[in-house]
């Protein structure tokens, strides 16, 4: 599973729902991805969708 955490490319983090994910992946059995990406203000839009992209590309 890939979590992409909400917020808008501008808050949030990938340790701030560690704990929500490991509830998903354990009750559904499945590993879990949780990628951190550039937020705004210092790295504008489109850097954080960009890196989404990627992320998602290279998985």
């Amino acid at each position: 599973m890939l979590h992409l955490y909400g917020g808008r490319y501008v808050l949030g983090s990938a340790s701030a729902h560690r704990n929500f994910v490991s509830h998903l992946a354990h009750q559904t059995r499945v590993s879990a991805f949780i990628p951190d990406y550039a937020l705004a203000p210092e790295a504008p839009f489109p850097a954080g969708f960009d890196q989404a992209v990627a992320i998602i590309e290279a998985l």
